[in-house]
């Protein structure tokens, strides 16, 4: 067994076929399997009350059974160990598991929350690093079918003005019934993840990650299609913090490989033509989008915010009723859903790190940010010190919103566009010139 963990593929080998298929199922499952898509499967994934088994979501299922599958393979038991017993997967794991016990010991929160949105990245993270470079190609390959069938069931969704998945939002004041959402007057498209919000995030995601292989490495044909796709149907899933995001990034990105370039850092310079003719052509996409109306939610968003400013402002407001005692060990009284309701933000604490805070506490918060961090970190070292630009974009994206406070695969999904750095580590770009 050939392991090295300076290395972008820990095993020669890679994983073994069985492990293998359950690490592909669960991508598809943390894209695909939306909290929607569960509800009209009958799986009671976000209603009160059920079979506790269902508020954790498929994927972190998929997933340990992947890792205990390769204990059914020669060597199994000692890649098990090897791949959970790294430093960061290892810290990851512990600090995530600390904060589970006092969220449902000291918090009396639902375990669901914790466990899907951070927990289950780091297992995903640690059957990863076990792929060879062939398993990373087919698992890109299926990453690039499914944001395709994202985009097509945005443009069909846009069209039709329904969703092709009847969304579900509950009451959360207390009854916990669903909400009828059909006479709302505002709709977005939702796509292949369920929300709008969502959506506009992944789709960003992907944009601001293949941009900065254009930039400072290497595309291929597919991540830019991936690319040119992702970023017309932005505007109808209409998240405006991501889409702003995205904007701002590809423009830093721009700048920065413009500098390295007027200061001799690279080998190979940008075509200037190239440039151009890409400008002028997203400039006539845009004009051809506006002519025809792909862009009127987003303008009517930017116009009318609907209240999200003031749902915004209302967290703040929560945080100046709420004693210092709480601030640091969490809701322990309970009584931030009874805020909520008095403020008039029931629907969750639209600004991420503020939420993290009133729910968790400084103290539980600071034990889930550093194994966040530690993950992280051991992204950026392995794959390539690209993998900064899509998470500092994800943490900026998602701070608008109630992000990793609710159960989300949003940060699986981060784990997964890694890919994309993982398979383009091959001769030439800015980079190697850069460490060289």
């Amino acid at each position: 067994m050939n392991m090295n963990p300076q290395q972008p593929f820990l095993y020669k080998g890679g994983l073994p076929f069985l492990p293998y298929f359950l690490l592909l199922l669960s991508v598809a499952l943390i894209i695909g399997a939306s909290g929607n898509l569960l509800a009209l499967w009958g799986y009671n994934y976000a209603g009160l009350g059920g079979n506790p088994i269902e508020k954790i979501h498929p994927s972190t299922f998929t997933l340990i059974a992947a890792l205990l599958s390769l204990l059914g393979y020669r060597n199994g038991a000692q890649r098990l160990q090897a791949g959970l017993l790294q430093p960061a997967i290892f810290t990851s794991l512990c600090c995530s598991l600390l904060a589970i016990v006092y969220a449902q010991l000291v918090l009396k929160q639902p375990l669901s929350g914790l466990i899907v949105s951070w927990l289950t990245p780091v297992l995903l993270l640690a059957l990863l690093l076990q792929m060879n470079r062939s398993q990373a190609l087919r698992l890109e390959y299926l990453l690039h079918a499914l944001m395709l069938v994202n985009s097509i069931m945005g443009v069909i969704e846009f069209v039709q003005g329904s969703a092709l998945v009847p969304p579900v939002l509950l009451d959360y004041t207390g009854s916990g019934a669903e909400l009828d959402v059909s006479e709302w007057g505002e709709w977005r498209a939702s796509g292949l993840f369920g929300h709008p919000l969502a959506a506009t995030l992944a789709c960003g995601l992907v944009v601001v990650a293949v941009y900065a292989l254009i930039c400072f490495r290497r595309a291929s044909r597919l991540q830019i299609f991936t690319l040119l796709h992702c970023l017309a149907v932005m505007p109808l899933f209409g998240g405006r913090t991501s889409i702003f995001a995205t904007i701002l990034f590809v423009l830093l990105m721009s700048l920065a490989r413009l500098w390295l370039d007027f200061s001799g850092k690279t080998d190979n310079r940008i075509d200037l033509f190239k440039v151009l003719c890409a400008v002028f052509a997203l400039l006539c996409a845009a004009l051809w989008a506006y002519q025809a109306g792909m862009l009127d939610p987003l303008l009517e968003r930017l116009q009318d915010d609907k209240g999200s400013g003031q749902t915004r402002f209302s967290a703040l407001e929560i945080v100046a009723d709420t004693s210092w005692l709480e601030l640091f060990f969490g809701d322990f009284k309970g009584l931030l859903p009874y805020r909520q309701v008095v403020f008039g933000t029931i629907y969750g604490i639209e600004i991420f790190w503020v939420g993290m805070l009133l729910i968790y506490g400084a103290l539980a918060s600071v034990f889930i940010f550093i194994g966040c961090w530690r993950a992280l970190c051991l992204c950026a070292e392995t794959y390539s010190s690209l993998a900064w630009w899509p998470i500092t974009f994800f943490f900026f994206a998602i701070s608008s919103g109630v992000g990793l406070t609710v159960k989300s695969t949003a940060f699986s999904f981060l784990m997964i566009v890694f890919v994309f750095m993982l398979c383009s580590r091959r001769s030439g770009g800015v980079e190697e010139s850069l460490s060289a």
